[in-house]
């Protein structure tokens, strides 16, 4: 009871600062056309960043396959498939500070082509194997800065989360009744954050020392959600159904010491949205829907904004999604330009504000006590 009570004092202490406090101003950005693989179709788009300023994402190359890529000032780099997978494609989908890489392709179980997840390090492409007793397949979603790994792999029980680190691929295990899940992120402290999935339903879980945790979905809608990014202050981000009157609409959320927030979403649109990345400064890169459509968007201190108005050069540029955002406030994405699909990285016109503070062992041990009194709460829905 008392953890409950210092979990609310925080809780309601941070809430009336925020309404003390006066809105920032809003960043504004300057954006680089990340390019395409030569000789392909002229298209790419952008999965992951790290604090670097290095993107990774997939183009189509000459031979007509997608083809993961790395980008570093300036100069992309087509990504090595899995031996005897040269002729599929390869999708990278995050990179740390070390520049480990970790995506998809196609390896060779003697002849047969499989999906494998796959780690590249200094150009060389890692399978990350799959869980004994199930189907040839693995997938790689996002790496932290241990190169531990959150994926999912085929297991005796179907398919489900699972962590690789030093060449081991480890079950996390799911939800009780679970018929699969999915880890989709993972941050400094190995907290995997993903997706379990049910008869007809979803739930955004979190996967922690063997242990998952119901994170629970926005009030009113149908019970659907899914955690898609998380920080190393432990922010968690995704989207869920709630209502709009009485319609059921997909809102992106952010979730912080057990307290689910609908993020909401653009004005004039469909009333959708989904957040795919967080810094531990609280920005949130994602997508929602104005009146023209599909809008690359940015959450940052309670507001809501179109990224398109922030950039200073956008010229015929349309951006449709932001897909990683690191701790510098880089944000990348795809939009389009010319009719094409391409990738962008956008960088703020200063640094001053967009670097994110390490957060307090206080903030952390209040991100604990959050979590302790979500599981207390799902146990007693149960």
């Amino acid at each position: 009871m008392r953890k409950l009570s210092l979990l609310a004092a925080a809780t309601a202490l941070a809430t009336a600062l925020a309404a003390a406090m006066p809105a920032l101003a809003a960043p504004t950005y300057t954006l680089t056309d990340i390019g395409d693989l030569a000789g392909g179709s002229n298209y790419s788009v952008a999965y992951g960043i790290n604090n670097l300023g290095q993107v990774v994402g997939s183009s189509i190359g000459a031979s007509g396959q997608q083809i993961g890529f790395s980008w570093t000032n300036g100069v992309m780099t087509a990504l090595p498939n899995l031996p005897g997978g040269n002729n599929y494609g390869t999708l990278a989908r995050g990179i740390n500070d070390s520049g480990q890489i970790v995506g998809s392709g196609i390896g060779l179980n003697g002849s047969t082509p499989v999906n494998r997840g796959i780690v590249w390090q200094n150009g060389v492409a890692t399978s990350m194997g799959d869980l004994p007793g199930g189907g040839d397949l693995s997938q790689g979603w996002g790496i932290n800065a241990s190169g531990q790994v959150a994926g999912t792999s085929a297991a005796a029980s179907g398919t489900t989360s699972a962590l690789w680190q030093n060449g081991s691929l480890t079950n996390l295990g799911d939800l009780p009744g679970a018929a699969s899940s999915q880890g989709l992120a993972v941050n400094s402290s190995g907290h995997v954050v993903g997706v379990t999935a049910f008869s007809g339903t979803s739930k955004a879980t979190l996967f922690v020392n063997g242990q998952a945790t119901d994170l629970g979905d926005l009030p009113g809608g149908a019970v659907s959600s899914v955690a898609r990014g998380i920080s190393d202050a432990g922010h968690i981000v995704g989207q869920s159904i709630t209502t709009n009157g009485s319609t059921n609409v997909t809102h992106a959320f952010m979730l912080i010491n057990g307290v689910m927030t609908d993020l909401g979403d653009l004005a004039g649109g469909t009333n959708q949205s989904i957040a795919f990345g967080v810094n531990s400064a609280g920005r949130v890169a994602g997508y929602g829907f104005d009146s023209v459509g599909s809008q690359a968007t940015m959450w940052f201190d309670s507001q809501i904004f179109s990224l398109a108005s922030l950039v200073s050069n956008l010229g015929g540029w349309r951006l449709i999604q932001a897909t990683a955002i690191n701790e510098r406030g880089q944000i990348v994405g795809s939009g389009t330009l010319g009719g094409v699909t391409r990738a962008f990285l956008l960088t703020p016109d200063s640094f001053d504000d967009a670097v994110a503070e390490v957060p307090e062992p206080a903030a952390l041990g209040l991100f604990g006590l959050g979590l302790a009194a979500l599981r207390l709460r799902r146990r007693r829905a149960a």
